[in-house]
């Protein structure tokens, strides 16, 4: 919300489709000015599958998951996933702020370049 009148297009970006969905049905239920800026097409809900293409002043990365969740299973781990990630992060124009609910740390490990790219 807070940057809502401060920049002329925003994306949120997920690292999955349900989270994307999740923060979709949140925004529509809960936020009304944020439902219009995505009615108006300043703020687009994107998961870093469907990013290609798209570029905002700024982007807001959500890397919310809890201590349980498996990410070595995500897009971002998969061979190929350190190339959407840098997709992903040539995405902001001006501005990406990483809002993140777990460290890197604590995160379970898979056994590939990608993923160690996602995780350092």
């Amino acid at each position: 919300m807070k940057h809502l009148n401060k920049y002329e297009s925003m994306i949120i970006l997920t690292f999955n489709a349900n989270q994307r969905q999740l923060i979709e049905k949140e925004i529509l239920e809960k936020y009304p000015l944020l439902y219009k800026a995505m009615e108006d097409e300043k703020l687009v809900v994107r998961n870093i599958e469907n990013i290609q293409g798209d570029e905002a002043e700024i982007v807001i990365v959500s890397v919310v998951y809890d201590s349980n969740t498996n990410i070595g299973s995500t897009y971002v781990a998969r061979q190929g996933g350190k190339h959407a990630l840098n997709v992903a992060i040539s995405r902001a124009k001006h501005k990406m702020i990483v809002v993140k609910s777990v460290n890197s740390k604590n995160v379970k490990s898979a056994n590939s370049d990608d993923f160690q790219t996602f995780k350092n």
